[in-house]
């Protein structure tokens, strides 16, 4: 076939492809003004666009060997008069055009020497130097200034080492001026920007032509250089977000120091805490959405439970791969190797108890050191730690389910790794521990129906975040061996969110007169979920376990459990009164019969109603006596209600005996006489 002939093509020939340089610029037959082209588009575009493209055109071509891509000339900038406005104002352009490429370099740099301090696993000084962002700046320049088209009177080797020159004075001057606000801060970064390109024509000039510049040449580096150094620090700040979120956007993990200065506003030393965490773990990342993965020591990565996360869980998080990456001190770790010879002797709840205790101490120190972290950051309340240790087994763990359960989960790992395996490595089983006089309690088949509605409700509580325990006579009457007759459930969830959970999970709240309690049935069950009363300190973390029971009156009534395990949150003698058979309160009963006299009626009906074989502490008889007079203050048709009560109760005469010998009786005598006479004492 003949190839047709160009000139016999009909119509207009088509248009030649447009080079960047003819896109950008000002061309034939094109509008716009010659003025902003030459003086502001020209210089911008030549020091953001280029001069960039160039460079990178340069380092493709001379890699692959081929012309991949076609270099680009420069826009043509009009020659202006020393100091006019028109110099100024190509000065000006010229500093902010060279943001682009300097954040660009200075971002791939400083990605590059991280992932090269976390191959090498460097820690302390040499991490901290490796990943800053004065040596990121500073290399960045280097190579960048090292690969664009030297310009008249320039070099390489002279350009390398005046870019190093010029983020040198840079980062340093900035880090020294990071605190300052307003005008003062303006000033202070044109005086760094000003100095720093000083210095970059400088040393380009004696390396490449051996003398120093002229005057105008260092006034119009120096301009662009202010110019520059006020805006590059904001540009490089926004592209550290922009990365971060584009990151955890995705999936991916990001650096932890990163994640807690643009999230956490948690730089510039604002906690020592925080940052001797990130100091002992350089090389951490975070990522979001992976809660059921609660091993650090592999990956170094600190899973967060939700895109709100704070700075107390991130700390969490940092204590935990602390701990794995050097399982705690000497002392920590001699007793996973007692637990381990304990468990090979035949010892298994001695070895539990042992593993567990460890557990809760290394879980207490890091959430205590992540309210420490709080409290540098926002001022907030801190825990006491003991308290903390003996009720973090309630608190949520990642996954959804409590610390006591996960506890449980590692310690049969623990087993079947026959006591090699330690806390922070990978769990290959889902299945918890039980401990034998668990294994024994077999519920009634009406029993086990409300225990699994429970589980149901407090499972949905702890996957979003919140404490949730059985508390009151279920624990009560399965501490005694007796079955339970209902499950009432405790969190730390306020009532509106204990609603709202429930309904968007398809149950129906009944309608309650108290906005802290919920009543929720499941396969005819109700279920009673009330709110902790006492302070909050921390997201979905307080109030406590601790602090609901310390609001109840008898000790025995204070017993809190872990619903899926049974283990049992006892923080005032509760079982201890039980075997004893002993009716204490909670608190000072001085304080506690003081404070609410109804306690001078409560304690005996209670005794005539559900422990008629217990006897009342010596310290509360006391203070029931002491204030018995109290008990003439309280409100008449309150007082008949709890007579009658104790009258219909088991064993009346126990609670009648208790009102006598305390002297209330005497007081409420009226009372007495208008709900009838005594019941009869039964043979």
């Amino acid at each position: 076939m003949d190839t047709p002939d160009p000139s016999s093509r009909i119509g207009p020939e088509p248009p030649p492809f447009l080079t960047l340089t003819e896109l950008l610029g000002p061309g034939e037959g094109r509008t716009g003004n010659a003025y902003i082209e030459s003086n502001i588009i020209a210089p911008f575009t030549n020091n953001a666009i280029l001069e960039p493209y160039n460079a990178a055109a340069g380092l493709i071509n001379g890699v692959s060997g081929r012309e991949v891509f076609h270099e680009q000339k420069l826009l043509t900038q009009t020659a202006t008069q020393f100091l006019s406005s028109d110099w100024f104002l190509q000065s000006a352009c010229s500093g902010l055009g060279m943001v682009v490429p300097y954040t660009i370099s200075a971002k791939l740099a400083g990605g590059g020497l991280r992932a090269a301090g976390a191959k090498l696993r460097l820690e302390g000084v040499s991490a901290q130097l490796i990943k800053s962002e004065i040596l990121a700046g500073v290399t960045g320049a280097a190579l960048y200034d090292g690969l664009r088209n030297p310009r008249e009177g320039e070099s390489r080797v002279g350009n390398i080492l005046a870019g190093a020159t010029a983020f040198a004075v840079f980062g340093t001057g900035n880090r020294f001026c990071k605190d300052l606000t307003g005008l003062k801060a303006i000033a202070s970064r044109s005086a760094i920007g000003f100095a720093g390109a000083e210095a970059q024509l400088t040393v380009s000039r004696l390396v490449s032509q051996g003398h120093l510049p002229s005057g105008p040449e260092c006034m119009q580096a120096g301009v662009s250089g202010a110019f520059m150094n006020n805006v590059l620090p904001r540009v490089q700040q926004k592209a550290e977000q922009v990365i971060l979120e584009s990151q955890l956007s995705l999936g991916l993990s990001a650096p932890v120091d990163r994640f807690a200065t643009v999230r956490l506003g948690a730089g510039h030393g604002k906690s020592a805490d925080l940052s001797q965490l990130l100091h002992e773990n350089p090389w951490a990342r975070v990522c979001y959405g992976k809660h059921n993965d609660f091993s650090t020591a592999s990956s170094g990565t600190v899973h967060l439970w939700t895109r709100l996360a704070a700075a107390e869980d991130l700390a969490r998080g940092l204590h935990r791969i602390s701990d794995a990456k050097q399982p705690a001190t000497a002392g920590t770790n001699n007793v996973w190797q007692e637990s381990a010879a304990q468990l090979q002797q035949g010892n298994v709840e001695r070895a539990w108890s042992l593993f567990r205790d460890a557990r809760a101490t290394q879980e207490a120190q890091a959430h205590t050191r992540a309210q420490i972290v709080g409290n540098q950051l926002k001022q907030s309340e801190v825990l006491d730690p003991n308290q903390l240790r003996l009720e973090i087994g309630a608190w949520p763990a990642p996954g959804g389910v409590s610390y006591e359960y996960r506890w449980r989960q590692e310690f049969n790992q623990f087993i079947e790794s026959q006591g090699s395996w330690r806390p922070g490595r990978k769990l290959t089983s889902e299945r918890p521990f039980v401990t034998e006089a668990e294994a024994q309690f077999k519920p009634a088949e009406a029993e086990a129906t409300m225990l699994e509605g429970a589980i149901r409700i407090t499972d949905l509580l702890q996957k979003d975040h919140h404490i949730a325990v059985i508390v009151g006579g279920a624990v009560r009457d399965r501490a005694a061996g007796k079955p339970a007759r209902d499950y009432d459930i405790g969190t730390s969830a306020e009532g509106h969110q204990i609603k709202q959970l429930l309904a968007s999970n398809g149950y129906t709240v009944e309608k309650t007169p108290y906005p802290f309690v919920q009543i929720v049935r499941i396969n005819g069950i109700v279920y009673e979920i009330a709110s902790f009363s006492g302070r909050r300190t921390g997201p979905g973390l307080s109030p406590s376990v601790y602090q609901d029971s310390a609001t109840r009156d008898l000790t025995i009534n204070s017993m809190a459990m872990e619903p899926r395990t049974g283990a049992k949150y006892d923080f005032f003698g509760g079982q201890r009164d039980m075997d004893a058979k002993l009716i204490r309160t909670t608190q000072d009963p001085e304080v506690c019969v003081g404070a609410n006299p109804r306690i001078l009626l409560r304690i005996p009906r209670i005794s005539a109603t559900k422990y008629p074989e217990y006897a009342l502490s010596t310290s509360l008889k006391t203070a029931l006596t002491k204030h018995a007079q109290k008990a003439g203050e309280l409100n008449a048709d309150w007082v008949q209600k709890e007579l009658r009560l104790l009258l219909a109760g088991s064993n009346p005469e126990v609670g009648l005996s208790i009102l006598q010998s305390t002297g209330v009786a005497r007081v409420i005598a009226p009372h007495l006489q208008a709900v009838g006479d005594y019941a009869p004492a039964k043979h």
